[in-house]
């Protein structure tokens, strides 16, 4: 008995000093935490672990460090971003941020607006923030709790068998050897959604896969301009993509209510998807899976839908294009500059793919214009593929 009473005393007298301990130890938990993430950011910025025969920061870590591939990435973005926000970076350094709340307020954070994020995200939840920042964007502060829409993100949770899960990630893997996108530019979301897309578009009813696939719903505040759709925010990415290829109806009080902007002629439509090899045109890219068309004048800004101002884009290049990430600029002579987000600038013709394909024929002849001589009855004869995607 007098040793139970003893040890409890002991545990009594040395709780502060435990506690103190383990204040100090996260403290410096926090602060490492930091550090690997500027470290990870500096072996990302020069490609260490390419000397170390990984093929990615990602594999890297998992091996050398026993680390999550996806904080490993994270934690890099926070190292390369940091030096930019110092709110934000003295907030990650307390430990008053973790990493997943790291990796949301990433999307939106910029020097002007970094603190009122921070200090949001001390109040909510990590589901709660990722909500919001989706339907954000960058620069743009946090919304009033009283002002808030239903985001236009969200998360949709399943079971599935683990040789069906094996599946569903190569489908996603091999969207992404077609078109490129790492997972920074398209989450894996983004591509699924596109998959469903294609088997609703191809079904048996017979609806054009690349058709329109967008009819936009603005809602537009007479006072402060702001723009929102009917249910949900719609941040300016997805209303920049919807409106290149879309049917706009205008719902607001006035002379125009009502009205509807046509999209892209059908025979213009059919032209250009010809003139591209019903193929994306960003080098590099042999999606075929869904195409926008695109146009290169913006149509928001004044651009008009006559052949020389489109081109076709799968839908996943055209969301990277309207989110930033990607800029399409004509040049003379027909051709095309693309700068990418890393730096890559290349360029090619309109309508060299589908010249690299033909038989020679004139264009005249494919779209079914007289021939200027009979042709032999057993001439092969040029059919115009369809308007849909090719395997």
């Amino acid at each position: 008995m007098a040793t139970a009473t003893a040890d409890t005393a002991t545990a009594t007298t040395d709780t502060p000093s435990l506690h103190d301990r383990l204040v100090a130890l996260a403290a410096a938990y926090h602060h490492t935490e930091l550090e690997l993430a500027e470290l990870l950011a500096a072996m990302q910025r020069t490609r260490g672990f390419a000397a170390r025969g990984y093929g990615t920061l990602g594999a890297y870590a998992e091996k050398e460090l026993k680390l999550d591939a996806r904080k490993a990435r994270t934690l890099a973005l926070v190292g390369r971003k940091a030096p930019e926000l110092p709110a934000f970076r003295e907030a990650f350094a307390r430990g008053d941020l973790s990493w997943t709340q790291a990796r949301a307020l990433m999307k939106v954070l910029t020097p002007e607006v970094e603190e009122a994020w921070v200090a949001r995200a001390a109040e909510i939840t990590v589901n709660t923030l990722e909500r919001l920042v989706a339907a954000g964007s960058r620069g743009q502060l946090p919304p009033d709790p009283s002002d808030e829409l239903p985001p236009s993100r969200t998360c949709i949770r399943f079971g599935i068998d683990a040789q069906d899960a094996d599946v569903v990630r190569a489908a996603i893997e091999l969207v992404r050897t077609r078109t490129g996108l790492s997972r920074d530019e398209v989450d894996d979301g983004a591509i699924l959604a596109e998959l469903a897309r294609h088997v609703l578009a191809t079904d048996e009813t017979g609806a054009a896969p690349t058709g329109e696939r967008f009819r936009v719903v603005l809602q537009t505040c007479p006072d402060c301009a702001h723009t929102t759709g009917v249910d949900a925010e719609v941040d300016e990415t997805h209303v920049g993509h919807a409106c290149c290829d879309a049917e706009v109806m205008d719902v607001r009080p006035g002379p125009t209510q009502g009205h509807l902007s046509r999209t892209i002629p059908p025979t213009t439509r059919r032209l250009a998807l010809h003139r591209d090899g019903y193929c994306c045109q960003v080098p590099g890219c042999t999606n075929r899976l869904y195409l926008d068309l695109h146009h290169l004048a913006y149509f928001a800004r004044g651009g008009g839908h006559h052949l020389d101002n489109l081109i076709t884009l799968c839908s996943l290049h055209h969301r990277v294009l309207h989110a930033g990430d990607l800029a399409v600029d004509p040049l003379r002579d027909g051709r095309v500059e693309f700068r990418f987000k890393h730096g890559r600038v290349a360029h090619i013709r309109l309508g060299e793919r589908a010249t690299r394909r033909s038989c020679g024929a004139p264009l005249q002849a494919v779209i079914g214009s007289p021939p200027s001589t009979p042709p032999a009855e057993s001439a092969s004869r040029t059919v115009e593929p369809p308007n849909r995607p090719l395997a």
